[in-house]
């Protein structure tokens, strides 16, 4: 292959030529633009290289034309007018005169005029640029990305950026966006042309038909099923399912790539037979690429390609125009202009130079366009597309409850999730009040009236759920979140074979490297001051993850890495069985959480317990002897809970289980005793009168710490003397002092500092029946409710049996963590009314955690959950709705019936289930870039297009122009001219069933992004026109409040508007509405929702 056909293949490589049959996304604009591409490639290229050959020569000319003149004139000068023939060269007779001056004149004459005679380019340079070219761009294109490997020399030696950092994080991928993170192409579709189309095949992913318990390995497959192959319209739909494999198919097709490719030619004759057209199947029999090894249909090419494209990793560059001019300037010191050339041909060497790097930078500025296309797309901020709500009946007002019982799908979501039977009526809802209602069941109508019922939406919000990609999501919340978030917690993919993590064989580390610091450093902002975040994590992925975490929110804030220990044996394995994972802990400012006390404080186990059975006895005063008797059984209930957990996990209870128990240091909290409101000793029977309280206590010792002590506690007359012995109150007697001496004095003048005498006035000493015995000290339970917590700690508890007991099915979803893992995290560092986020949410635990804490110490912390995966709807948000619902489920059933007690009491965990949930189906990467081909995108990009290309010629319209126009155009970058019809705003995305217009929620996109604390939504009317304005009433982080209007201008009166608002808008301090507006105080937020898109900077 010539050295200009080879770069005409690898640029066609470049630019995804080969998939310009496909029809959804970047591919379809590239289908699209199909003709501009290739004349881009087959005649744009070479023709720049011959004229800048021919630019070149022209400029080099006229310098050596110059320079020959001036010669000329030399010579002539030396020896007469004469001295040059016709042809200019100098004559004979005088070539060998003069001295050694003038010979060096006549040679460098000569030289001159040689090289103006040779200046013009020869067919071997403009090889030599074209095989440049190709080994330059080639050596940074991998599988459809570019992979920034800064090369230095030209074997397989890199140089990295080292910036002067003592310890300084670098990985292949840096630079540029992880764009594939979990989601299955919704649509991947792509066009035949034979006789009787053109036709168009699609792919389509559907839900598995083989039981998971009837599968081995752990690596999934997509299988074609040819049996279920469709036919209509001219379009062949092929479906996929993604599983793990049975036994049979794992022997008959192998493991890992070889098992898929496997599958994919098995599958071939099969799907060929299925195709009802005999022309298409004909098509897709084509050979497209032949090697020695085999040939490759049309139809196989598709399928591998599908299946690359769903297990692979995906990244865009962050600014490729700037890495390949920078590596473009090293190649050409590196490996083009060496210091031999010096002695050689100079001046042609710097003419390949000057056209290699021009034309490289001519395909340079166009790939960097076509990445800039697509990296604006995953940078702007993502339009939610639909918002719903989670609302408990209890909260629904009453005149609404008739719509909800004649909602059909309402009423099959309850039977479906609650398993409940029998007759749904108002009397149902009146007793079950935590009932979830789904707005998503009901119009926009319905959820409006309903939000109108609340005073303070924000307030009322307890947790929200975002459906997207979960960068998208943290950058979409910056503006409402920013510094907001107390306690993160995420459990990320672990980068081991079989979860669902996407990446290049050759750089699987480096691609959740890339993944990770992107995600973490968005969610930086987010945290508070005061703030920290939790890390799961495995050995697989341990030092990475800690060195990641150190990069993005520096070393110095490095907490704990905290050991999870878990009742897991692996007898198969080679080496040590593996039963702990990791927990990387990172504050935001760890000063700043050093300085808040209750950080990393958890409440001791049995705590709450105690405390809650000695308060539910305290208003019948009970004697001592009774309230002892009813805390010893408390523990023994404990005791019997904790062995039945023991036995089914497996384990038995044994002196190590008894270490681990939880209760284990609340045990010797055993006695009690009745005290007043300042503290003093009340006897039982005076302990009614004097309204006191139950205080539950342990004996403790009363002994020195255990470390050097000050030589005065050895002086018997210094004050400080340690080594008294106190007088027994009954025999008065010396009592023995402890082996170390005693914790205080034994008396103090001082105010304020503890002694022995002082703790015996207080009843504090429990003195024993006679001298013989070593007084202790009285610790009260209420002094100790928190416990310092441990970096190592046990915990049983399994998070898919918790999932199943829901669902009432195992596999619900793989390897969920249990909500007491999260619980841990939250309690040690979240006060009652802190928001809690996790942005790999898979299960939904960390919700369920959330609701079940605060219930269980009457908080009001706030949750904000982010995930992309089908699972948000089959697990996650079912999880969400049945937690609301009831506390504790079993076999998918509740075993806490939700309903009101017989006198129309509820039980306090009902008041404390979240008012309302906020659910975000946010706009997707992929459907941003389906908008780029929409018919409505082309229609407006072409009247520019035709512009450009009268304004500038073809080829710079080819460079700068061609996908740039189409994004301009799209409506995902929010085109403000249709902000004038807020309601009717779509957008198209792209569904299991391809492309599909959806509306925008453009006012909760806007609220978002601009932070406002929404407090009421409300729908006013103009009777004089009959136009409905959706108000939003807010606040900003500061305080000041803000009134956004939202209107469709269609037919608008200025004047009329202007009455109706006047006397609406009065006391807030800021006034926004869509267009524009003549009432005096009222601002356009047009531009600044534009700029919130793109920038997202409030």
């Amino acid at each position: 292959m010539d050295p200009l056909a080879r770069l005409q293949d690898l640029l066609r490589t470049l630019f995804q030529l080969d998939t310009a049959d496909l029809d959804f996304g970047i591919y379809r604009l590239y289908h699209l633009k199909r003709q501009e591409l290739d004349t881009f490639i087959d005649e744009q290229i070479p023709q720049s290289v011959q004229r800048a050959f021919g630019q070149v020569a022209e400029e080099q000319q006229a310098a050596l034309l110059e320079e020959v003149h001036d010669l000329q004139n030399q010579v002539r000068d030396w020896l007469g007018d004469d001295a040059l023939a016709s042809d200019g060269s100098v004559q004979e007779e005088h070539r060998d005169a003069g001295g050694h001056a003038l010979r060096e004149l006549l040679a460098d004459y000569e030289a001159k005029r040689n090289a103006l005679q040779q200046v013009e380019a020869t067919e071997a340079q403009q090889i030599e640029v074209f095989n440049h070219l190709y080994a330059f761009f080639s050596r940074y294109y991998e599988d459809g990305d570019f992979i920034p490997k800064r090369r230095y020399g030209m074997h397989e030696t890199y140089a990295v950026p080292y910036d002067g950092q003592e310890v300084y994080l670098h990985w292949a991928n840096k630079g540029q966006h992880y764009v594939k993170t979990g989601e299955r192409l919704r649509d991947y579709a792509f066009t035949v042309e034979a006789l009787g189309g053109p036709y168009r095949v699609r792919f389509q992913l559907v839900e598995a038909t083989v039981a998971r318990e009837n599968t081995k390995g752990e690596t999934r497959f997509f299988f074609p099923r040819p049996d279920s192959i469709t036919y209509a319209d001219k379009t062949l739909v092929v479906p996929f399912e993604y599983r793990l494999p049975t036994e049979e198919e794992l022997q008959r097709h192998g493991k890992n790539a070889r098992g898929q490719a496997a599958i994919l030619e098995e599958a071939l004759d099969p799907i060929l037979e299925a195709v009802p057209e005999d022309a298409l199947a004909l098509a897709l029999k084509g050979i497209v690429r032949e090697t020695e090894k085999e040939q490759v249909s049309l139809l196989l090419q598709r399928l591998r390609h599908f299946t690359q494209k769903q297990t692979s990793d995906f990244f865009v560059h962050k600014d490729l125009k700037g890495f390949l001019t920078r590596e473009l300037e090293f190649y050409i010191k590196d490996q083009v202009l060496h210091l031999g050339d010096l002695r050689g041909d100079l001046p042609a060497k710097l003419r390949i130079i000057q056209v290699f790097r021009q034309v490289a930078e001519d395909i340079i500025t166009f790939l960097d366009q076509l990445e800039r296309v697509q990296c604006r797309l995953f940078e702007k901020k993502k339009f939610v597309l639909r918002t719903d709500y989670l609302c408990p009946i209890q909260h629904v007002p009453r005149e609404l409850w008739g719509e909800v019982l004649e909602n059909d799908a309402q009423r099959a979501e309850w039977r479906d999730l609650y398993g409940i039977e029998g007759t749904l009526d108002e009397t149902f809802l009146a007793t079950h009040p935590t009932l979830v209602v789904h707005t998503a069941h009901f119009p926009e109508a319905f959820t409006l009236r309903l939000l109108a019922a609340f005073d303070d939406i924000e307030e009322a919000t307890g947790g929200l759920l975002v459906h997207g990609e979960n960068y998208q999501a943290l950058t979409l919340l910056q503006g409402c979140l920013s510094n907001q978030v107390k306690c993160i917690y995420i459990d990320p993919p672990y980068n081991r074979q079989g979860d669902d993590f996407l990446y290049k064989d050759r750089f699987r580390h480096s691609s959740w490297l890339a993944m990770m610091y992107e995600r973490l450093d968005a969610a930086r902002p987010l945290l508070r001051e005061d703030g920290v975040l939790f890390a799961s994590i495995d050995e697989n992925e341990r030092s990475n993850l800690e060195t990641t975490l150190s990069a993005v929110l520096g070393p110095e804030n490095r907490v704990e890495e905290l050991v999870w220990a878990q009742n897991t044996t692996h007898s198969q394995s080679p080496l040590y069985s593996t039963n702990h994972e990791y927990i990387e802990v990172f504050a935001r400012n760890r000063p700043a959480t050093e300085r808040a006390p209750a950080m990393f404080r958890e409440p001791k186990p049995g705590y709450t317990e105690v405390i809650e059975l000695v308060e539910e006895l305290n208003p019948s005063y009970p004697s001592i002897s009774e309230v002892e008797a009813q805390i010893a059984a408390l523990m023994d209930r404990h005791r019997e809970e904790y062995e039945a957990e023991l036995r089914e996990a497996g384990l038995p209870m044994d002196e190590d289980a008894r270490r681990q128990d939880p209760w284990r240091g609340i045990y010797p909290y055993k006695h009690a005793e009745y005290r007043d409101a300042q503290g003093d000793f009340v006897p039982e029977d005076q302990a009614r009168g004097a309204h006191a309280r139950i205080c539950v206590w342990q004996e403790a010792d009363a002994s020195a710490p255990a470390q050097k002590q000050s030589e005065s506690t050895l002086d018997p007359s210094d004050p400080n003397f340690r080594f008294y012995q106190p007088l027994h109150p009954v025999t008065g007697k010396p009592c023995p002092h402890p082996k170390r001496g005693w914790a205080w004095p034994y008396t103090w003048d001082e105010g304020g500092r503890s002694s022995f005498q002082g703790f015996a006035a207080q009843h504090r000493i429990v003195w024993g029946e006679d001298e013989r015995k070593v007084p202790r000290f009285k610790r009260f339970l209420h002094e100790v409710e928190w416990n310092v917590a441990k970096s190592f700690f046990h915990d049983y508890t399994d998070g898919e049996k918790q999932v199943a007991a829901l669902f009432g099915r195992a596999a619900a979803f793989p390897n969920p963590k249990p909500t007491t893992l999260v619980s841990r995290f939250i309690a040690q560092t979240c006060a009652a009314e802190d928001v809690v986020l996790d942005f790999f949410a898979g299960s939904g635990t960390t919700a369920h955690a959330v609701i079940a804490l605060n219930r269980e110490d009457r908080g009001r912390r706030r949750f904000v959950l982010a995930e992309m995966g089908a699972h948000f709807d089959s697990v996650l948000l079912p999880r969400v709705q049945k937690v609301m619902y009831s506390p504790d489920w079993k076999d998918g059933l509740p075993t806490v019936d939700p309903q009101l007690s017989l006198q129309g009491l509820a039980p306090e965990w009902m008041e404390r289930t979240p008012r309302l949930v906020t659910i975000l189906r946010l706009e997707g990467y992929d459907d941003s870039l389906s908008n780029l081909s929409a018919e409505d995108t082309l229609s407006a990009e072409a009247p520019r297009a035709e512009g450009f290309r009268q304004l500038l010629d073809e080829d710079q319209y080819r460079l700068h122009y061609l996908a740039r126009l189409p994004l301009e155009a799209s409506d995902s970058l929010l085109d403000v001219a249709r902000l004038a019809h807020p309601f009717s705003y779509r957008l198209q995305v792209l569904s299991d069933e391809g492309p599909r217009e959806s509306p925008v929620d453009l006012v909760e996109t806007f609220s978002l992004l601009y932070g406002l604390r929404v407090k009421r939504i409300e729908t006013w009317r103009n009777d004089a026109d009959g136009r409905a304005y959706r108000a939003v009433r807010a606040t900003k982080r500061g305080g000041q409040r803000v009134l956004v209007l939202w209107r469709d201008m269609e037919g608008l009166d200025p004047a009329v508007e202007r009455t109706f608002l006047e006397g609406r808008i009065q006391g807030y301090d800021e006034v926004l509405i869509n267009g524009d507006a003549a009432v005096p105080g009222v601002q356009s937020l047009d531009p600044l929702f534009k700029r919130l898109m793109e920038a997202g900077e409030a």
